[in-house]
């Protein structure tokens, strides 16, 4: 096994799923970013997910805030349906159960309050990203340019 292949076996990708939009109104009055449509049947986040998977990273956590019942149901009729397979498997933490009261109050709140959930995961890399970011990229070289660091 390639040290890239080991490193993407050992990395969880948390993805940020909380984005109100604000300057997105009126298309984001009801649903966060990540869950608007693009290009007819897919979702802002499904870039993100789709970048994980074809860098054989399995293990997803959506940390998701604002209005997040559109999302979550793309999540679970999408990539952890039976129709999914074994592509990916997303764990999804609510704002709501995590951070009752504000919310995340930023990047480094959400990680910090689904830590628990994240090390219950044993992997040893984590990637944050985006939910709301249209790019394709493969992560597996960005894993390994870090490991070689060290």
């Amino acid at each position: 096994m390639s040290i890239t292949h080991y490193l993407a076996n050992r990395t969880v990708a948390i993805v940020l799923a909380g984005g109100k939009g604000t300057r997105l109104d009126p298309l984001t009055r009801h649903v966060c970013k990540p869950a608007l449509p693009f290009g007819g049947a897919y979702r802002c986040i499904d870039f993100s997910l789709s970048n994980c998977v074809n860098s054989c990273i399995r293990t997803i956590g959506v940390a998701t805030q604002y209005e997040p019942d559109a999302l979550l149901g793309h999540l679970w009729s999408h990539w952890n349906s039976d129709a999914a397979g074994d592509a990916a498997v997303i764990h999804a933490w609510r704002a709501e159960e995590r951070a009752a009261r504000f919310g995340y109050c930023g990047t480094a709140d959400a990680v910090y309050r689904n830590l628990s959930s994240i090390r219950g995961l044993e992997k040893s890399v984590v990637l944050v990203l985006a939910g709301d970011h249209v790019y394709n990229i493969e992560y597996r070289p960005v894993l390994e340019a870090d490991w070689c660091r060290y």
